[in-house]
């Protein structure tokens, strides 16, 4: 905690020397009545953004040592057949499995996790695993922070959303009540796709008994997982994937006239670039039930360029979290960095604004499972490790796209 201190003092420093230097830049430009300042300011000025970068960064990585998953607790009946399938799991990691322990394990995962015996042989990881993986993710995957994520024991999921409302009207107590006009629907539908990760480990490893067998596993599992999740939510195609945030078709059409399924854009009006005024645009166009959970999302670089940015009173658009744990705010609403989402260019659809739990869901069909393959390359052993995951646009309405055109 004392670290986690130090840095946001850090960061509260760097952020006045920022924005001293950067006034100082604009002054410059101003008198010289040119589009640069002097080389020295434009150089501290990228020094002190190198610099809170790096600070929030830090920030970030001593935040996710704080959140390191816990232990199990409690010692009812399902607690200790948790800690027994788990037992049996690290056992079946290092040697193998016997029949009679597979078929414990089999009926363990069927109890315990709802899950049934995979047709290929391979198992259903323990749940404290499996939460350990899912946290683990969250720390690679910004955008499983943010979206709804829910689980499903099979591809069934889908909702239907009224498009136009059921008529209603008022009458008088002995006036007729005529038919009035029927709902709408637009269908959602999730697109789904399998995940796999195939690391491998040596026998003299899993044959150390201070080798925690489920600990590998879940960051290797962890790490290849997030990264591919988190790019799937932001840019997923829906061809054996999730559909991504910006897969849907973007048109500068307002909520009243566009059909579900189309996500309202805004064109900046500058090829490439972006203005003070369209940030602001952005955030009008979207409906006011939306904005309590609006959240802005897009790449560092550009994060960087609208750090420089002020209003017409000659206020700093983008301010630092001034708490622990906090991201930085943009205009009254936080800003999460994202690397999936495009680098500024001409027509890039580089920023989005929104209430992104309303906007996505995200489906994890439970049960991830493990084939251990001690043939393929001997002397290793993989750890063949799969999960099917589904998502998609669920609310067009929720977020709206800033394209740099």
């Amino acid at each position: 905690m004392e670290e986690l201190k130090k840095l946001m003092e850090e960061q509260a420093k760097e952020w006045a020397s920022f924005k001293a230097e950067n006034d100082r830049r604009l002054k410059e430009i101003e008198a010289k009545g040119s589009v640069k300042a002097d080389p020295l300011t434009e150089t501290k000025i990228e020094k002190h953004s190198a610099a809170l970068t790096t600070l929030e960064d830090q920030i970030k990585g001593v935040m996710a040592k704080l959140n390191r998953p816990g232990n199990e607790g409690g010692e009812d009946e399902a607690a200790r057949e948790h800690k027994e399938h788990r037992k049996l799991f690290s056992g079946f990691m290092r040697k193998g499995g016997t029949d009679a322990t597979i078929s414990r394990m089999n009926e363990l995962q069927t109890k315990l996790l709802q899950v049934g015996v995979d047709s290929d042989g391979g198992m259903a990881i323990p749940e404290s695993v499996d939460a350990s993986i899912g946290k683990m993710e969250i720390q690679l995957a910004p955008m499983l922070g943010l979206v709804s994520v829910m689980s499903a024991g099979a591809e069934t999921y889908e909702k239907l959303f009224d498009l136009r409302g059921t008529a209603s009207g008022w009458v008088g107590e002995a006036t007729a009540r005529p038919e009035t006009v029927g709902p709408k629907f637009g269908a959602f539908q999730p697109r789904y796709g399998e995940l796999y990760a195939n690391p491998f480990a040596t026998q003299k490893m899993l044959d150390d008994a201070f080798f925690d067998v489920e600990a590998w596993l879940a960051s290797s599992v962890a790490e290849k997982f997030g990264l591919d999740i988190d790019a799937a939510i932001v840019t997923g195609a829906g061809v054996n994937t999730p559909r991504g945030l910006l897969s849907p078709t973007l048109a500068a059409t307002a909520d009243a006239a566009r059909a579900y399924g189309v996500v309202e854009k805004m064109n900046s009006g500058v090829s490439g670039s972006l203005t003070t005024d369209n940030l602001m645009d952005l955030c009008d166009k979207l409906q006011l039930g939306y904005r309590p959970g609006a959240t802005w999302l897009m790449a560092r670089a550009t994060k960087t360029f609208i750090r420089k940015l002020k209003d017409s009173t000659n206020q700093y658009l983008w301010q630092p979290g001034l708490q622990a744990g906090m991201p930085s705010v943009l205009l009254g609403y936080p800003l999460v960095e994202d690397e999936n989402m495009p680098a500024m260019g001409a027509a890039a659809s580089s920023v989005l604004l929104g209430d992104l739990k309303r906007a996505y869901k995200f489906i994890n069909i439970r049960g991830i499972r493990v084939l251990r393959d001690p043939y393929t390359d001997k002397p290793k052993v993989g750890f063949y490790t799969t999960q099917r995951v589904g998502g998609g646009v669920e609310d067009t309405s929720a977020y709206k796209v800033l394209s740099l055109q």
